[in-house]
Parts: C-alpha cells; structure tokens; sequence
C-alpha cells in the first residue's frame, strides 16, 4: 500500500502543480492582457487626441485659406468694379465738370453727346450737384457719375471778373475826373 499511496501523494502533488502552473500563467496572462487593454486604451486616447489636433489644424487652416480666399476675392471684385465703372480713388483721374471736353464728358457713364453738350453749356458749376439742379442730368444718371466728377472752382474766371470790375469802376471814376480814358457807362448830362 505504500506504493499506492506513494503513487497518489506523487499524482496529488503533479496535479496541485499543473494547476499552479496553470493559474500563474492565466493570472500572467490575464496581466498582459490588461497591460494590452492599457496599451490599447492609451493608443486609443492618444489616437483621438490626434485625430481632434489634426482636425482643429484642418479646420484652422480651412478658415486661414477661406477668409484669404474671401479677402482676394473682394479685392478683384473692387479691381474689376473699377475697371468697369473707370472709378479711381485719386482725384486726378476725376473729370472736372467746369474744364472738360465733350468728348471727355461724353466718356462718362449714360452721358451721350447732348448731355455732354448740356454740361457744356451749364458751366460754371460750383458744386457737382448742380447738374440735377439745374436739369441737366436726371437723379439717376447723376448717381452713375458722381463718383468720377469733380467742379473745380475756376480761379481765373474769378480773378478775371474782379479785374473787368476793376477796370468798370476805374473807367467811370476817369470819366467822372475828366480823364481820356472811354467809359463804359454813357455819360450823363449836366
């Protein structure tokens, strides 16, 4: 009986052993698999993190690319208005109502050679405005233009009249002292 029982104790203990075994690798086992779920998980996380970056830089640069892209756009917009209209922000390239040809004025939007000749004929203007005010151009054709005209006051008509004044007033005070300058005035009898 000692060989059985030797036997069994030997058995017993093989099988307490495979089952340690057994439970160390399972328990080793089920460490790598929660190692690997942690691992998973980071990657995960550190997936998403990435993917949300890279989807915020997308998105910024969509943005920096969109409003560039608005910017030019408004930018060719205005180049070809003005093209188109002849508008130009300096005032030089206005045309002066008061000093401008027919022809010149005849280049302006809705302004055809009777109107031009119209404007020639109104002059002098002392403000752009007056071609409504004085009939010269209707509201709505003057609203396609006002951006492209400009009345400059003309000195030398002002200088001119106050010197044909002088000369009115000198030529009658000559005439009044007895001098042989002509008058302009008849004279009056005494």
């Amino acid at each position: 009986m000692n060989v059985k029982r030797l036997l069994s104790l030997l058995f017993a203990l093989a099988l307490a052993t495979s089952l340690s075994f057994a439970q160390s690798t399972s328990s080793d086992q089920s460490s790598t698999d929660q190692s690997t779920t942690t691992t998973k998980k980071s990657r995960k996380s550190k997936l998403k993190s990435d993917v949300k970056e890279a989807g915020s830089a997308t998105a910024d640069t969509a943005k920096d690319v969109g409003s560039a892209t608005a910017e030019g756009t408004k930018k060719a917009a205005r180049k070809t208005k003005n093209a188109v209209t002849g508008d130009n922000s300096s005032s030089s390239k206005k045309i002066d109502l008061n000093s401008a040809t027919k022809d010149e004025l005849a280049t302006l939007p809705g302004v055809g050679d009777a109107t031009a000749q119209k404007i020639v004929d109104g002059r002098p203007y002392r403000a752009k405005n007056e071609l409504v005010s004085k009939s010269i151009v209707s509201q709505s054709q003057y609203d396609q233009i006002k951006d492209q005209v400009i009345a400059h006051r003309a000195k030398t008509t002002t200088s001119s009249t106050a010197s044909s004044d002088n000369a009115a007033a000198s030529g009658s005070v000559s005439s009044s002292t007895g001098s042989s300058k002509k008058s302009t005035k008849p004279a009056t009898p005494k």
